[in-house]
């Protein structure tokens, strides 16, 4: 467990993640975390929160798909969360919910800050980084003791259930990604 530092770097850090993918930017952060593990053993700060966030996105995805009437894109919507839950790609979802709807980022970034925060206050631990953003990257919280895992999971059950209410709540915007009428021949 950290001070008030700690509580918000990991809160920011999982909330904005995700945007840092986006950007391509995280292979700098996942460097600096083979380098923390390899010199101490274990991290607390940043791999924590960015294995965390990964489950961001399927709840966002979860919950634009539970408010999207169109057939099709509910279909993509679960093929995302799909992607990411075993797959551990996030991007399909980012691009296709997030981009495409603008609105469903704001679950996505509250489901981070919630998992951030318990992440921070129960001093989650890194023991091995496996930069996959599935189901697998739980597997880096062994090594310690067993509690550390359920926090973990705990962790990732908060940030995909959050961002799945606050995504539904908000809900999408479909009229602006209405298909245009196709010119008949």
């Amino acid at each position: 467990m950290g001070g008030l530092a700690t509580i918000l770097s990991m809160a920011l850090i999982a909330a904005l993640w995700e945007y840092i993918v986006m950007a391509g930017m995280h292979w700098l952060f996942i460097t600096t975390i083979f380098m923390i593990l390899a010199q101490d053993g274990v991290e607390s700060v940043v791999a924590p929160s960015v294995l965390l966030a990964a489950f961001t996105v399927g709840g966002m995805c979860s919950g634009a798909m539970l408010r999207i009437k169109d057939k099709e894109q509910r279909a993509l919507a679960f093929s995302y969360i799909i992607a990411q839950m075993i797959g551990g790609v996030t991007e399909a979802g980012l691009y296709g919910i997030g981009v495409r709807y603008k609105r469903p980022f704001i679950g996505m970034m509250a489901g981070g800050i919630a998992a951030g925060l318990f992440a921070s206050i129960v001093g989650l631990q890194v023991y091995n980084f496996l930069p996959v953003a599935s189901f697998l990257g739980l597997l880096s919280f062994i090594g310690g003791s067993t509690m550390n895992l359920v926090y973990a999971i705990i962790g990732a059950v908060i940030a995909f259930v959050v961002s799945t209410i606050v995504t539904y709540i908000l809900g999408v915007d479909e009229s602006k990604n209405e298909n245009k009428e196709v010119i008949k021949q």
